[in-house]
């Protein structure tokens, strides 16, 4: 069974009923999600993620049976260096900063892989979460198990800078006007940007 449950295990003599007895409830658990980041994480670029669901979080193993179209939990943990900027989304749901109280994802597994894009319009710095407390794969939905899990840390940085000032004119070649001399200070105007359109 690749199910975390609550059982227990009754042990009787065919020949014999009053010999039954039953074991206290035992605890099959296991089962959580691993996320996987996105290597390249820059704001403005759809991050590529995936969520595995494991049979055992010790094995390894995938847990295939976990398919499907499921609702999912899903917030950010953001870490102390985080500048509260814009949450990221997925599939157009802005993503809390605490557990919700109602599921608010909807993912499709396949054999127990679900692969989703990290939309952001904004740097930041924060783990993933994914939970399902539904009780529809693991417990009942009366009494359900957790499966839950955290993506490493996800640091989106700028695409890069863009530099301006007043008066910076542009140079076409060695004949061009002097804007300052050596050693004379002016103003410029540092702004992080974000990527517009993908990676070639």
């Amino acid at each position: 069974n690749t199910h975390a449950d609550d059982l227990t295990v009754t042990v009787q003599d065919s020949t014999r009923p009053s010999t039954a007895s039953t074991s206290i409830t035992i605890n099959f658990r296991g089962n959580d999600f691993v996320i996987t980041n996105d290597p390249i994480q820059v704001a403005g670029r759809d991050q590529a993620m995936s969520a595995t669901m494991r049979v055992g979080s010790t094995c390894g193993t995938t847990n295939t049976a976990y398919t499907g179209v499921k609702s999912l939990k899903a917030w950010i943990t953001r870490n102390a260096s985080d500048p509260a900027g814009a949450a990221p989304t997925i599939v157009a749901v802005s993503l809390p900063n605490a557990a919700p109280g109602a599921n608010n994802l909807t993912l499709t597994f396949t054999a127990g892989v679900v692969n989703f894009n990290l939309s952001t319009t904004d740097v930041g710095k924060y783990a993933l979460n994914l939970r399902d407390d539904s009780g529809t794969f693991a417990g009942t939905p009366a009494t359900p198990i957790q499966i839950k899990g955290s993506s490493p840390t996800i640091t989106t940085r700028p695409f890069g800078f863009s530099l301006s000032g007043p008066g910076i004119p542009g140079v076409a070649g060695p004949g061009g006007a002097v804007f300052k001399k050596a050693g004379e200070n002016f103003d410029v105007t540092v702004t992080a940007v974000v990527m517009v359109g993908e990676l070639p």
